[in-house]
């Protein structure tokens, strides 16, 4: 790439996945989380998936956002704080 070309379509948009997946990992490590909230995550974390589908996105790159915010999900509402909530 020349030093004032502009970047290609797809590094703009895996930028753009990228801000997506921060912004649904940061509603995950929200320390205020209750229990009420893990279905509403859960569609946030389907919704991620589905929109980036959609927009034909790199799909190794989707997978793994995917499977890394559905673990961080998973561990994140199993842990001890959330069994009596």
């Amino acid at each position: 790439m020349d030093v004032g070309s502009s970047p290609t379509t797809s590094t703009n948009k895996n930028g753009k996945m990228k801000d997506d997946y921060k912004f649904v990992k940061r509603v995950l490590e929200n320390k205020d989380n209750k229990m009420i909230h893990y279905p509403a995550i859960k569609q946030l974390i389907k919704n991620f998936y589905l929109k980036w589908k959609r927009m034909d996105a790199d799909p190794v790159t989707l997978m793994r956002y995917e499977y890394h915010l559905k673990s961080l999900l998973w561990y994140t509402f199993t842990t001890s704080k959330y069994t009596d909530q």
